[in-house]
């Protein structure tokens, strides 16, 4: 997943305290994480909002999100001391990415103190929150043709060339024809269109049908085939 809440990372730096810990639930406090709203479209925006809820006051919320290689904490918006506190953060979704976050709570205790866990962690943690944002790329289904390239009367021994395209704008792998009672190969270079031709001849009378089958690639990057 790309770096992401480049715009929250500049807000004002304030105190630090422990990092939380996902799932520790051993105190009063408690946390709420929710994204909003979640059918947007590449480019759109969305909100992620954390609510949370403490009888003896709440110092902050956060959120955790991945930024590519690790977790990161937001800097904690504070709550003044308040008992129930929501806060929200802004984010833009990229094309074909899924985000997925997590809500923290650092709270008082009745001394007035910080609400430290018995690890050293402040406050409790909730979620995870995931939203995908689709791509907005249409996936193009290969198709492909197959056509002779000679006469469709011809003498036994003479040629006969057999011809396929194929096109598909992901990248087409590779087409194939069936003729003499195998089916015959031939790999592509990727491209979003390829053409291949085969040259062969009967030596029996009769009357023959050939069939083609082509190869591209899906938005995924997996194989695609269809019949020509």
């Amino acid at each position: 997943m790309k770096k992401i809440f480049s715009a929250i990372l500049i807000l004002t730096i304030i105190s630090v305290l422990p990092a939380f810990v996902h799932g520790q639930q051993n105190n009063p406090s408690r946390c709420f994480i929710q994204i909003s709203p979640t059918n947007i479209s590449a480019g759109g925006q969305f909100t992620i909002t954390v609510t949370g809820e403490d009888s003896d006051g709440i110092y902050g919320l956060a959120v955790q999100y991945f930024d590519g290689s690790q977790w990161k904490w937001t800097p904690y918006q504070k709550c003044n001391k308040i008992t129930n506190c929501t806060k929200r953060w802004k984010e833009w979704g990229k094309e074909g990415t899924t985000y997925t976050f997590y809500g923290g709570i650092c709270s008082y205790n009745s001394e007035g103190g910080y609400e430290i866990n018995p690890d050293g962690t402040c406050g409790s943690s909730c979620g995870p929150a995931s939203i995908t944002i689709p791509s907005n790329q249409e996936e193009d289904k290969v198709g492909g043709r197959l056509w002779l390239g000679t006469n469709t009367i011809v003498k036994t021994g003479e040629p006969i060339q057999l011809n396929i395209l194929a096109g598909d704008k992901q990248g087409v792998k590779k087409v194939k024809v069936w003729y003499h009672g195998n089916w015959h190969v031939q790999y592509c270079n990727g491209g979003v269109s390829c053409q291949k031709s085969w040259t062969f001849s009967e030596s029996t009378p009769g009357t023959y049908t050939y069939y083609g089958y082509v190869y591209g690639t899906k938005l995924d990057g997996d194989l695609e085939g269809a019949s020509t």
